[in-house]
């Protein structure tokens, strides 16, 4: 589960910049240039802060998915399933 939600976060950062890429480029050949560098200097930093964001509250959540696990539990999904009752 960590990791899958790790894989989501790095595609999902990585398909906003490069939105934020094709953005800034087009700002810049339109002749926007100080916009342009403005949004591309704004995401040099955010990018990179909303990723750590992202893998710090996905840890702390895997984790508290962890304290909350009882073994030999199975959950409501499995028992129909199984037909345990």
């Amino acid at each position: 589960m960590f990791t899958d939600a790790v894989l989501l976060l790095c595609f999902a950062v990585m398909c906003l910049w490069i939105y934020e890429s094709l953005l800034a480029n087009s700002l810049w050949k339109r002749g926007q240039r100080q916009m342009a560098e403005t949004i591309d200097n704004a995401a040099y930093w955010v990018f990179p802060l909303v990723y750590a964001l992202g893998l710090v509250l996905n840890f702390f959540h895997s984790q508290r998915s962890k304290l909350n696990y009882r073994p030999g539990h199975r959950p409501y999904v499995l028992n129909n399933i199984y037909n345990i009752q």
